[in-house]
């Protein structure tokens, strides 16, 4: 009783011969009726028969186990999947390290040249603190002391910085907890408003040219290299504005100067069209505002700016009920270790509804020192698998 009444479907075969028809249907080379004919007999393991895209009635069992990882998962899915023939296994939630992954994910998509199409599989998107070499930390909500990923891998780390003098943290967080009763500063900052603290800080670091502006201005893969850095993005590239404002990047092909795999920024008020993966060096000015080939475009570093304008530092300290000299103090010392220094949200602010939006605006404040693949800085995490293994070993 219970998961007997909905295990009905239990041939292979025919689990198979229905899925391949489904998929049928979904590309219409197939109808309904047509597939209710052919599967008559077997009609009662469906969930809804008029419906077969929701699958058999195994389907009605869902198994949410919370944070389940490595070997619990690979137990688990094998019994789900290949056992019990459900496919509704749900690993985390929405609050969780999703918004964690889809905010970097978006952030380091690839593009694919041949397709003139981003491109989001096999992307890296856990990024973590170099904790082993950083020498300020700024935990937004994150706790490490108490929770995140807990004392055994992260307070080890932290604890050993902290007496050796390398390391200092600041927590921004409504309660004292133990990661800020060991901290540098704490900010107890109004809940839901750490975003505002966050572009409080980078109106100050823009207004007072703190930023990585040399990490910033490389447009390309080549010029990356050229300038020693692991890596780029898109603060100088062109974005075109509509009436409804910001909208998609400009290509080439637009303004007559390469094709659609063909991106463009601008030194001078000209043009400066490039590749992303080949080619020549390309850095692009930082502002800009003006008409570009018949089309009204801005830099993606323009548009920040702007944003960051619509509230003074005063008034973006007011919204998170912080004290001015605290914000002005957090952001100065975030911007005075060179890429040894970083700010860590996991755990933290992304668990919300805003956590997606809470996140991003984290991780452009690591863009502005230009930390992504640094020493010290913020890192591409890694994993061991069911196996005990990990990428790179054998």
């Amino acid at each position: 009783e219970g998961l007997k009444d909905i295990w009905k479907l239990r041939d292979p075969d025919l689990a198979k011969a229905m899925a391949d028809d489904v998929k049928l249907i979904a590309k219409k080379q197939m109808t309904v009726a047509e597939f209710k004919a052919k599967h008559a007999d077997h009609l009662d393991v469906l969930i809804d028969p008029d419906h077969p895209d929701l699958g058999p009635k195994n389907n009605q069992f869902a198994f949410m186990g919370g944070r389940i990882q490595y070997g619990r998962e690979a137990f688990m899915t094998r019994w789900l999947y290949g056992g019990f023939g459900s496919i509704n296994f749900h690993n985390h939630c929405t609050v969780c390290g999703v918004a964690h992954r889809c905010a970097h994910g978006a952030t380091s998509v690839k593009f694919d040249v041949a397709a003139s199409a981003w491109d989001r599989s096999g992307i890296p998107c856990y990024f973590q603190p170099d904790f082993l070499n950083s020498e300020f930390v700024i935990f937004f909500g994150a706790n490490p002391y108490e929770a995140n990923y807990g004392p055994t891998p992260f307070s080890e780390r932290l604890t050993e910085g902290l007496v050796s003098g390398r390391l200092k943290w600041a927590v921004v967080d409504p309660r004292m907890t133990r990661t800020a009763a060991r901290a540098w500063k704490w900010i107890p900052v109004k809940p839901g408003t750490d975003a505002a603290l966050i572009l409080g800080m980078m109106r100050w670091i823009v207004d007072n040219k703190r930023f990585d502006e040399r990490f910033l201005r490389n447009a390309n893969q080549a010029a990356a290299k050229a300038a020693g850095e692991p890596g780029w993005c898109n603060a100088s590239w062109l974005v075109k504005i509509d009436d409804e404002g910001p909208a998609a990047l400009l290509r080439g092909d637009e303004i007559g100067q390469g094709d659609k795999s063909t991106f463009v920024a601008v030194r001078d008020g000209q043009p400066v069209p490039f590749k992303i993966y080949s080619g020549d060096a390309a850095e692009g000015d930082l502002f800009f505002d003006g008409t570009i080939g018949g089309y009204r475009v801005k830099t993606a570093f323009q548009i920040l700016w702007e944003e960051l304008q619509i509230h003074t530092v005063e008034e973006w300290a007011e919204i998170s009920d912080t004290k001015v000299e605290d914000l002005v103090t957090l952001a100065d010392e975030f911007t005075s270790h060179g890429k040894k220094a970083v700010a860590e949200s996991h755990r933290g602010l992304l668990m919300s509804p805003a956590g997606f939006h809470n996140t991003r605006s984290v991780i452009t404040l690591n863009m502005l020192i230009g930390n992504y693949h640094w020493k010290g800085g913020i890192i591409k995490g890694g994993k061991k698998d069911e196996t005990g293994g990990q990428e790179g070993q054998p």
